[in-house]
This record gives structure tokens, C-alpha cells and sequence, in this order.
């Protein structure tokens, strides 16, 4: 039985290619939007690849493939603007390319339709202003750039872009000149991140944290501020980037990191001495977090009146502050000023996943072990009842069409058996008139 149903399918599918490539071959269907070259792709089901590059269109063409198309580039164009019907015919289409298209502005719902979108290119536009829910209602997207826009300041409080299944971001280039915990909330599947070449010049603990999931990020080409918290930065970047890093001291001058032959780990030996059997974890992570915002505020104080000389301190130079105490009543170890680059351990190990009320009302989750865990399945794709709708329609149509034509031909016959009698007994007729 099952040998027999995939037999049928598999005529099935032939027959809809044929069918396919005799209307594209013959032109009877204009399947290719205008100005447009079109590949067929023989996959599951017949599937166009439409080009249409460096054709000075304002408006998104169409055809009567549109709901066939999986991968469209429209790059260097001139769309200005991107609208809510611009794209929605194109339901099926997987790829979208809109590089160089001198894009200013895009619609809310302008791919709300998309429910198929896995990759769009966005690259290279005027785009100053995004919508943070644009791509909220396309579960399969994976990947997305906005690299070379004008994208300035994000707000503290709202998300640069609300996806669930978001895996690749990239805005490189653009001219962001701050993040915060709220930039990349909203994209628990985020694993690749491109902020190389922005306006960043400093960062927060808290923002690192809320990047804890990420597993590759690119920070090159910014104007980093050296200190205790560039040096905090470089401990967190170790793990997730390889490349040259510079940082700028307050006289001006440029140090180079390379992060792929930089050793440094993330506290000092006293700090060390906090991970063990004994010692609860959820005070571990408490007291280490502690520490780090003390020694945030401490890099601000020290940052403000620090001389220039005292930038080109010896790079294992530190200083220990005094012992701290938490609730409890307990005494630890307190933090280590740094100045310039320095060695530390980290202390935190991959077992420890804790969410923590700190003294700032704020809570903050570690999970270190969620950073390499695979993006959960999307719900279930709103289109597929229509795909198979279409497909079984433009069956029955084939059909039909085979049927009209075996009736034409039949028909054609039948008339022409008829007129050949006709002329033989016109013929006869004549003859024996004649005779």
C-alpha cells in the first residue's frame, strides 16, 4: 500500500513539473514578473528563483507565479519605501534580498504575510527607523542584516527586534552608539551577533549579561574606552570572538588586543576560592555579582581621577579593596581594582543556573548552560493548508485542460470525417451527372 501511494505521488509530481516547465517553455502563462529573469528549481514541488537586480524599479513586480517564488533578490533598486502589499503575494518565498535598494522606510506589516521568510537582507539602505515587532509574525526567520544603515541610538526600554526563532543578526555599520539590557531581549534564539563598526565605545555588566546566549559576537572597528570595564569586556569577548580589539586611554593612546592569543580569566585567586563543595551556589553567583557591580562603580570613580600618567601602569599592576559583606552577615573576599589588562580565572562553571534578586530590584538570569542549545521548533506554518490548496487546484486545472483538449480533438475529428463524406458524395454526385 505504501509502495503504491508513493508511486502515485511521485507521478503526481512529475506530471505537475511537466505541466510547469510546458507553460514556462511555451509562455502561455506570463509565470515571470516583468523585467525578472526566473530559474525553475526542481524540488518537492516545482519552484522559481526570480533575479531582478539593477532594473531601476519603484514598485515590487508581480505575475501569476508569485505564490511559486521561494527566492527573490531585488537589490540594487530604488523602492524608496516598502508598504503592506508591496511583498504579500510572495507567501512562499524563502530568501529575500533588498541590498543597495535605497530603502527609507518599511511598513509594519510589510512581511507580516511571509510566514515562510527565512533570510532577508536589508543591507545597505537609509533605513533610520525600524519597526521592533516587524518580524514578529514570520516563525521561520533566521537571519537577518541591517548592516550599512543609518540605525542611531536605541531606546533604553524597547528591543531593537521581536523574534523567536531570530538565530543571525547583523548590524555592522550602522551607527548605533548604545545598548543596553533591552536591545536584544526579545530574541531568546540569538547565537550570532555583528556589531563591528558601530559608534560603541563602552558597555555595562548588565548588557553583557542579557548577551549571555550569544555564541559568536563581532565587536571590531569601535572606539572602546580602555578600564576596568573594557578589561571585563575583553573576559566575557574571549569566549565568543577572535580578532584584533583596540581600546583608547584617556591621553589618546591605542592598545591592540588579539583576542585568539589573549589570556585573561575572570577573577582573582580570593575570588576563586568561592567555588566549592561547601559554599551554597545561589551565594556564589550572588557574591560574584556583587563584586562586579562594585567594581563597575569603582572603574567610574577611578576613570574620573586617574591622571594620563596612570594609564601606562604596569599591565599586572592591581590593587585589593577590603572585604565585603552580604545579607547574611557573611564576609568574602572583595574585588580587585584592575588597572590595564590583567589575569583572571573565571569562577562561574557551566552548572550554575540561578535567577538572583540583587540590591537594585533588578533580576538577572545566568544560564550558561542555555548559550549553546538549539533554537526550539517554530509553531506549525499558517500556509501550508494554502500551498496544498493551490497544488490541487493547479492539478484539477491540468486535468481539466487535458480533458478539453482530448474533447477539441475529438470533436476536430469528428468534423473533419464529416466534411471528407461530404466531398466524396459532392464528387459522386457530380460524376454520375456527368455520365
Amino acid at each position: 500500500m505504501t509502495r503504491k501511494k508513493m508511486t502515485v505521488n511521485q507521478m503526481l509530481t512529475m506530471a505537475y513539473i511537466l505541466v510547469f516547465q510546458l507553460l514556462y517553455i511555451t509562455g502561455e502563462q506570463d509565470l515571470c514578473p516583468s523585467l525578472c529573469s526566473c530559474n525553475a528549481k526542481e524540488a518537492e514541488l516545482p519552484a522559481l528563483e526570480v533575479d531582478c537586480r539593477h532594473q531601476d524599479l519603484t514598485q515590487i513586480p508581480t505575475s501569476a507565479s508569485t505564490s511559486l517564488v521561494v527566492s527573490l533578490d531585488l537589490s540594487y533598486n530604488s523602492f524608496n519605501k516598502l508598504e503592506s502589499h508591496s511583498i504579500k503575494y510572495y507567501f512562499n518565498v524563502h530568501t529575500l534580498l533588498l541590498k543597495n535598494a535605497r530603502i527609507r522606510k518599511i511598513d509594519l506589516t510589510a512581511f507580516q504575510q511571509l510566514g515562510r521568510l527565512t533570510t532577508i537582507d536589508l543591507s545597505n539602505n537609509f533605513l533610520a527607523y525600524i519597526f521592533s515587532d516587524m518580524f514578529a509574525e514570520n516563525p521561520n526567520l533566521k537571519s537577518v542584516s541591517l548592516r550599512n544603515n543609518p540605525l542611531s541610538m536605541m531606546p533604553d526600554n524597547i528591543p531593537i527586534l521581536i523574534s523567536a526563532s531570530l538565530v543571525h543578526l547583523d548590524l555592522g555599520s550602522c551607527k548605533i552608539s548604545n545598548i543596553s539590557p533591552q536591545t536584544f531581549s526579545k530574541l531568546p534564539q540569538l547565537r550570532n551577533l555583528d556589531l563591528s563598526k558601530t559608534r560603541l565605545h563602552t558597555t555595562t555588566n548588565d548588557t553583557l549579561m542579557s548577551l549571555s546566549h550569544v555564541t559568536q559576537v563581532r565587536f571590531s572597528g569601535n572606539k572602546w574606552i580602555c578600564g576596568n570595564q573594557f578589561n571585563i569586556f575583553l573576559c566575557w569577548l574571549r569566549q565568543r570572538s577572535a580578532g584584533q580589539l583596540q581600546c583608547y586611554t584617556k591621553s589618546r593612546d591605542v592598545r591592540s588586543y588579539n583576542l585568539a592569543e589573549l589570556e585573561i580569566s575572570c577573577s582573582d585567586t580570593s575570588s576563586t576560592r568561592l567555588v566549592s563543595s561547601t559554599t551554597p551556589e545561589t551565594e556564589i553567583v550572588h557574591n560574584l555579582l556583587e563584586i562586579s557591580m562594585k567594581t563597575v562603580d569603582n572603574t567610574e570613580q577611578s576613570f574620573s581621577e586617574t591622571t594620563p600618567n596612570e594609564d601606562t601602569t604596569d599591565d599586572n599592576q592591581i590593587s585589593s579593596a577590603e572585604s565585603t559583606t552580604d545579607t547574611a552577615g557573611k564576609t568574602y573576599p572583595s574585588e580587585t581594582i584592575v588597572k590595564g589588562p590583567v589575569k583572571l580565572r573565571p569562577t562561574i562553571t557551566s552548572s550554575v543556573t540561578k535567577t538572583l534578586q540583587l540590591p537594585s530590584s533588578k533580576t538577572f538570569t545566568i544560564d550558561s548552560e542555555d548559550a549553546n542549545a538549539t533554537p526550539t521548533p517554530t509553531t506549525k506554518d499558517s500556509n501550508d493548508k494554502i500551498i496544498k490548496v493551490n497544488t490541487a487546484l493547479l492539478t484539477i486545472c491540468c486535468a481539466l485542460l487535458l480533458i478539453l483538449t482530448v474533447i477539441v480533438s475529438i470533436v476536430s475529428g469528428f468534423i473533419l470525417a464529416r466534411y471528407v463524406n461530404n466531398y466524396k458524395r459532392l464528387r459522386t454526385t457530380e460524376e454520375n451527372s456527368n455520365a
